[in-house]
């Protein structure tokens, strides 16, 4: 059953009797929202209709009561289902600015983040409408690149005026160029949803994007294909976009990236993770993911079989012994990460499962294999919350992933999407979403920290 077909069946709104008025809010939540890949909708108050926040939204107890009390009150009486339906986004409006109003909406200025952090993009003072997305990465010259979406004139995924903006940082993070963009289409065809490779034998540093044109008759408004572009001079130029049309040619899915970071195997592989979706985007056949690959440094590229089901926005890492681990987001409101592993570039993989200790939201997570001469371990940062966008943590694992013996607080307010890289002196950096994508925030964390 689809995701939210499955929400509207068997949510306890309706299962355990509540007033009808509750159900008939929630339902008018599930068929009205326009969600988006990252679980979001394209409105404010959206992200509470994603299975997981429509969880929270009924379980508030601030919220509910307001609901119940609705029930009696007289006014309601002479309001038809009709009306209701058609009032639905601003009742709806209305009931999430009370609950923000009462939640954790904080921002990052009143939030104890647990290191220095640089505000790397603003809205504020970039002028632009919302931060998301990031993408980081430190080339062969130890430069470091840091890659975001900026959605100009509004919030919200694709159809949007959405480009790709870049600052780079030569002195190892401590100070950073100014703003530039990166790739721009017109109107509200968008570029978004980047991650980045760097190939240590050319040192060319490859760059994965959805390039989303708007139309109507496609998916959500939109037909998204994906796209790459390389730097030959550090991120100071780019290239003309590379299509990946041919990948898909006579497939009954689509493909989409996986924002944050690909990978550069220790055999000299590059590899993006991305997903396949059959169907439609909201009421999908499967959504699973997949890895894009060149075995000739970009000369040519393919295509894995695909793994999962209903698993997005993966991110991984390198194994002992030529593996790569994979760590999926699973859909809003499951609670917990998906795991597998290939040693074949995706040929085959091992049986996916449900790593209890990674709890989720529903959010892109970032994944790193750490290593120096000495020791190697797996990082991982999310959001640590089965329920909403908050207390990102970064997790450090000395056996692969499979346990994970430490856990340290970054950000314990609204924090999202995340991205980590290994600095030339060994220490990470992490660029990550605060207050509400109204910011993107750079820190520094020492390696020490994870010993």
């Amino acid at each position: 059953m689809p995701e939210q077909s499955r929400a509207l069946h068997s949510h306890p709104v309706k299962k355990q009797g509540y007033p009808r008025i509750m159900y008939t809010l929630h339902r008018s939540v599930v068929q009205s929202g326009r969600e988006d890949k990252a679980g979001q909708f394209q409105c404010p108050l959206t992200r509470y209709a994603s299975w997981g926040a429509k969880n929270y939204f009924f379980k508030n107890e601030f919220v509910l009561n307001i609901i119940v009390h609705l029930k009696y009150v007289r006014l309601i009486n002479l309001i038809t289902i009709h009306t209701l339906f058609f009032m639905r986004k601003t009742i709806c409006l209305f009931l999430f600015s009370l609950l923000l109003a009462q939640s954790d909406a904080q921002t990052f200025a009143n939030v104890k983040v647990r290191y220095p952090y640089q505000l790397l993009f603003s809205t504020a003072r970039d002028k632009v409408n919302q931060f998301c997305i990031p993408s980081l990465v430190t080339t062969s010259k130890g430069t470091l690149i840091a890659v975001v979406d900026a959605r100009i004139d509004k919030p919200g995924d694709a159809p949007n005026n959405i480009d790709l903006m870049m600052r780079r940082s030569v002195d190892n993070g401590k100070t950073w160029s100014e703003i530039k963009t990166i790739v721009d289409f017109p109107g509200k065809n968008a570029a978004a949803d980047a991650s980045m490779v760097v190939d240590r034998y050319t040192g060319l540093i490859w760059l994965a994007y959805d390039r989303c044109e708007a139309n109507p008759q496609g998916q959500m408004g939109r037909i998204i294909t994906t796209e790459l572009i390389y730097s030959k001079d550090d991120g100071l130029t780019w290239s003309k976009p590379l299509k990946l049309d041919h990948l898909i040619k006579n497939k009954k899915f689509w493909l989409q990236n996986a924002p944050g970071r690909g990978l550069y195997t220790t055999t000299g592989i590059i590899v993006f993770p991305m997903y396949a979706i059959e169907g439609e985007f909201n009421y999908p056949v499967r959504k699973q993911t997949v890895l894009v690959y060149s075995t000739n440094h970009g000369n040519s590229w393919s295509l894995s079989n695909p793994v999962g089901d209903n698993n997005v926005e993966a991110q991984i890492a390198n194994l002992m012994g030529g593996k790569i681990l994979c760590n999926m987001r699973r859909p809003d409101g499951e609670g917990y990460r998906q795991v597998s592993t290939t040693s074949d570039l995706g040929q085959t993989w091992t049986p996916v499962y449900t790593d209890s200790v990674l709890i989720d939201p529903g959010c892109m997570g970032s994944l790193l294999d750490w290593h120096t001469n000495e020791r190697a371990l797996i990082l991982f940062s999310n959001p640590a919350d089965t329920l909403m966008r908050r207390n990102l943590v970064l997790r450090a694992s000395k056996n692969e992933g499979k346990t994970w013996y430490k856990t340290i607080s970054i950000h314990p307010g609204w924090a999202a999407y995340s991205c980590m890289t290994q600095l030339a002196n060994g220490n990470i950096g992490m660029l990550y979403e605060a207050d509400h994508r109204r910011a993107l925030l750079y820190i520094e964390i020492p390696y020490k920290d994870l010993l």
